[in-house]
């Protein structure tokens, strides 16, 4: 690859815990190195917003991402996000991509675990008054809308994992946990490196590829 990927999730644009001056210093850096973009979901935070507004700094992010992005596979906080000139990149549940001769594979990561049947339920909203009631009654008992911190799960990393493989792929691009995090996994005949970039939710994470490594910035 002639230029760096940046891997950005979780940006969460719009939630008050959104740290706006990261993401702009990470904007700046892809500017300077002229990489490209791969997001992993929750780029704005529709349950958090009016839902039925963004705002002008979230909307120059979303144009500016628009130009630079290879992959974009939304989340579970912005699955309307195709009504935003994000709109672009491809949907639910994954993506994939070949890169220096692997394929890679991107999904955000809320139909991983034992919560991924309520999410699959709210995929199936596209009616924004029926999906703003219950992403009202979810901002007020989720813990992680007030904190922006989810509790790490053992499992999560392992079941991406073997998604990935059962789609050929040798990269996992993952998101939704918030914990940023490079693994290879060399269990089976293929090693697979998993890839999570963490969050911008009190600081912005970014995962970036170059020369074949992976590396995370800003932890």
């Amino acid at each position: 690859m002639d230029y760096p990927i940046h891997i950005w999730t979780d940006l969460h644009l719009e939630h008050p815990l959104c740290d706006i001056a990261g993401i702009r210093r990470a904007q700046a850096g892809v500017e300077k190195d002229g990489g490209k973009v791969i997001t992993a979901g929750d780029i704005v935070d529709l349950w958090y917003s009016s839902l039925g507004s963004i705002s002008p700094e979230s909307l120059d992010i979303l144009r500016w991402l628009r130009e630079r992005l290879i992959v974009m596979v939304p989340g579970n906080h912005d699955s309307l996000l195709v009504q935003y000139p994000i709109s672009a990149g491809q949907r639910y549940p994954y993506a994939q991509t070949e890169i220096d001769g692997r394929l890679w594979y991107v999904e955000h990561g809320h139909l991983i675990g034992a919560w991924g049947w309520l999410f699959q339920l709210l995929d199936k909203y596209d009616d924004r008054t029926k999906f703003r009631k219950i992403a009202r009654w979810l901002v007020k008992h989720d813990t992680f809308s007030h904190s922006g911190r989810r509790s790490a799960d053992p499992t999560f990393k392992y079941e991406a994992i073997n998604r990935c493989k059962l789609k050929g792929s040798t990269v996992a691009i993952i998101g939704h946990t918030h914990h940023a995090e490079i693994y290879r996994d060399l269990t089976g005949q293929t090693e697979v490196t998993y890839v999570n970039a963490g969050s911008a939710l009190g600081k912005m994470t970014e995962a970036i590829y170059t020369n074949g490594d992976f590396k995370i910035r800003g932890a």
